[in-house]
């Protein structure tokens, strides 16, 4: 039972040849696609305000 419990719970299990890895061994690739995500996120969004702005629409809080 307690193997099946881990195995629900363990995301890596659904990849075929994936091991099980801590998330501290692969520190640097974890900060950059954290950091490449919002970068990417807030530019995209700045995009759609622009073009939203660019058709006359006034967006505001």
């Amino acid at each position: 039972m307690k193997t099946v419990s881990a195995k629900a719970v363990e995301c890596s299990y659904n990849y075929y040849k994936i091991t099980p890895q801590k998330i501290s061994e692969q520190a640097g690739i974890v900060l950059f696609s954290l950091i490449f995500y919002v970068v990417y996120t807030m530019w995209y969004g700045f995009a759609i305000m622009y073009m939203f702005e660019g058709a006359g629409l006034d967006i505001g809080h």
